[in-house]
Order: C-alpha cells, then structure tokens, then sequence
C-alpha cells in the first residue's frame, strides 16, 4: 500500500477503452454512490441486486473495505456497523459535508474526461463513492476509482485527531473536500504507471511525470492542490528550489538506490529530512515535477504519451537542462 494515497490495485482486464484524440466532454463518465447503504435497512437489501449493479468493486467494498464477512454473516455485520455510535456520528457529518455533490462530481467527471483526451487508448474509469469507516480514502480496481468520503471532512475534523497513529497529522491537508479529484487521479494514475524501484533519480522523475499530468487533467487547480501540499509548503518549496536541489547534489541522492533515502524524499513525511522542520515531506517529488515541467518546455510538440514512453530518467534530466 502507499502511504499518500491508499490503493487496492486488483489486475482484471476490461474492454472499455474510448479511441478518440479529441476532448470529448460528452464523455459518459459513471458515478455511483454507495454510502447510502449504511442507512439502509437491512432487511430491503438485495445483496444479489448490489453485486449486479457495482459489479466486482462490491466484493472489493464487502470484503475488503468493510472488511465484512463473505457469508450469511454480512447482513450481520452491516447492522453493526449503523448502529455504532462513533460511525454514525461521522455519516451525519458526511452527509452535511456532501448534502449537494454537484460540484464534486463535475469536478471527476471532468478530470477523467481530459485524461481520455490524454491517454485515448487507456481504460475509462467510472467512479463509486463509499463510507468505509477511515480504512481506505482510495481504492482503485482495473476499471473503477472508489472514494472514501469520510475521508475528506476538513483537515481539523475531530475523528482524524483521533487516527493519529494511521494517518498521521501530516497528511491531513489532503483530507478536504477540494483535494477529492487530486488524490482520486493520482492514485488513478499511480495505479495506471507503476513507479520503477531503482535510483533516486528514476523514482524522482517519474513523480514529476505523474504530477505534470495530473496538473494537465486538472487545469484549474492550484499546485498546492496538486501535491497535496498547503499553500505556504509550495511557497517554501518555490523560495529554496536551490537549494533542495544543491542538498541532492551534495548527499549524493541522485543515484542513490539505498531505500532509506527514497522513502525521506519521495514519501510522506512531516518534513524532509536533513532541512528545516517547515519544509514538506516529498520535496523530490516536487523537484522531479519541475524537471519534467522543464523538459517539456524545451519539446512542446512531446505529448503526454511520449513523455511516459522514456525509460530514461538521466535523459529527461539532461535533455530539461534543469538549473533552479
């Protein structure tokens, strides 16, 4: 699992491709919802009807989500799971939260529809919303990005104070409302381009490469949105680009393939280590953004396929001439 973006990756195959080269915002992109179902009764639901209409990411959901027994034990366990009083304390806070889902939906809707324009010959991803109970924000199958909601209730939401020891304090910038359409598709495309696990280097430019396209599918958004970062962490990382980068030099990280050192960098953390404690976790990701950003400055005409097509992270590198 990662730790920025919690993924379930089941390999399936599946035929639902789009071949077109143009934006097509008529793009049918599906959007489901399950998290009625903890105020379901219990007695109305047809679980044969649940499977046949979410299909394989019900078991996913059921089984391993929940975490919930796959027998005649479920209905069970679902009933428990309404009437604790601590879950039902954040579905009402949920459903204040996401009363009118309007925005949240076109926001997705219109992330995957610019990703199909991107990458027509890749998979169309539909979208289930869930309650979870805090185990997964993300959970992407081959054909479907899940999303916790109770995930994103605003970074001081008291139940997440609570979590400490499984979401740590750092990562609770992420868990707004406005940060949905970011983490969905950077698990998305996580999912989609695995990282390699060799050099720094490698690890670093292939970060940059998922969050140079994630700020192509989602043009409207802030890059503190994009990494998952606050306001004054981008502001901190554009005043010391210099020297994050001159601190990557002088420890010689570049080529480095010790796990210790792509974890302090390339993984969240509550700061980078061996820099001041208002620095943000995962600055070599932000680095390698800006790499590549440099790289495809100096070729305009690569498209984002061409860009994931290299192997080669020392030849972006040297081809970007990237010089904070």
């Amino acid at each position: 699992m990662k730790n920025a973006v919690i993924i379930l990756c089941f390999c399936l195959f599946s035929s639902c491709f789009n071949s077109s080269n143009e934006l097509n915002k008529s793009l049918d992109v599906s959007i489901k919802n399950l998290e009625f179902i903890y105020e379901a009764e219990v007695e109305s639901l047809n679980l044969h009807e649940l499977k046949k209409e979410y299909g394989y990411f019900w078991e996913v959901y059921s089984n391993n989500i929940l975490n919930f027994p796959n027998d005649s034990t479920f209905l069970d366990s679902l009933e428990s799971f309404q009437k604790n009083s601590d879950y039902n304390e954040v579905y009402q806070s949920l459903k204040s939260v996401f009363s009118d889902m309007t925005l949240v939906e076109n926001n997705l809707r219109s992330s995957i529809q610019n990703y199909n324009y991107y990458f027509p010959t890749k998979i169309v991803p539909s979208v289930i919303t869930f309650y979870g109970g805090f185990n997964y924000p993300i959970a992407a199958t081959d054909s479907v990005i899940g999303i916790g909601l109770e995930m994103f209730l605003g970074k001081d939401f008291d139940h997440y104070k609570k979590l400490q020891h499984k979401y740590p304090i750092y990562m609770h910038q992420q868990f707004q409302k406005e940060y949905i359409s970011s983490v969905a598709l950077k698990g998305w495309l996580q999912l989609e381009f695995p990282s390699p696990n060799n050099s720094f280097l490698s690890q670093m430019i292939h970060a940059g490469r998922i969050q140079y396209i994630l700020s192509k599918i989602l043009p409207n958004y802030n890059d503190s949105i994009i990494m998952g970062y606050s306001d004054s962490q981008i502001q901190w990382c554009e005043n010391n680009e210099m020297s994050i980068w001159n601190f990557f030099i002088e420890e010689d990280l570049l080529y480095s393939t010790k796990y210790e050192d792509i974890v302090k960098y390339l993984k969240p953390a509550p700061y980078s280590k061996g820099m001041p404690q208002d620095s943000p976790g995962q600055v070599a990701v932000w680095v390698g953004w800006q790499i590549v950003k440099a790289y495809m400055n100096k070729f305009p005409d690569s498209s984002l396929q061409d860009l994931m097509a290299i192997n080669d992270a020392q030849y972006i590198l040297k081809k970007s001439k990237y010089k904070p």
